[in-house]
C-alpha cells in the first residue's frame, strides 16, 4: 500500500495538484469519492489509515470473518487486498 501511495505521489506530484480523496481512490479499487471522503473524515484526514479502513471494509464484505480478523489478514498480506481476498475465499468460513 505504501508503495502505491509513493507511486501516486510521484505520478501526480509534479504534474498536477491532487487531493486526499483522489489518493484514497487510487489505492482502493472500486471506492467512490464519497466513500473516500467519509473514510478520510473518520480517520482524521490520514490517507494511509483511510485506505486501510476501506480495505478492511471491502474484505469484510466478501467473507464472514470479523473486521479484526480481516485487518490481521490484510496485515499478513501486506495490505494487498487481492491476496487477502484469495486467502479468505480459500479458507473455510467460521460458524
Amino acid at each position: 500500500m505504501l508503495e502505491k501511495l509513493f507511486f501516486v505521489d510521484l505520478f501526480f506530484g509534479n504534474n498536477r495538484s491532487y487531493n486526499k480523496a483522489e489518493l484514497v481512490e487510487e489505492c482502493v479499487h472500486g471506492v467512490t469519492t464519497e466513500e473516500s471522503r467519509e473514510a478520510l473524515r473518520n480517520c482524521g484526514g490520514d490517507v494511509a489509515r483511510a485506505v486501510q479502513s476501506l480495505k478492511v471494509e471491502q474484505l469484510y464484505n466478501i467473507c464472514r470473518f470479523s473486521k479484526d480478523e480481516c485487518q490481521r489478514i490484510l496485515d499478513k498480506c501486506k495490505w494487498n487486498l487481492e491476496s487477502a481476498s484469495r486467502y479468505v475465499l480459500r479458507r473455510p468460513h467460521p460458524h
